[in-house]
């Protein structure tokens, strides 16, 4: 609902990775809750690969 409705290919690779980002943020410890909130803030979110290293 918040994101515009696409049919671009690439638009929605991009909200599938992003779907990824947030899953796994959203599965860790409450103990991150500080790093969670700092990588939400910034300015572009960063890949899945990028996330993980």
């Amino acid at each position: 609902m918040l994101r515009p409705a696409s049919l671009d290919p690439d638009v929605l690779n991009e909200r599938k990775e992003q779907d990824k980002v947030f899953a796994l943020l959203f599965t860790l410890n409450p103990g991150y809750s500080d790093l969670i909130k700092h990588i939400l803030r910034s300015e572009k979110l960063p890949s899945l690969e990028e996330l993980c290293a």
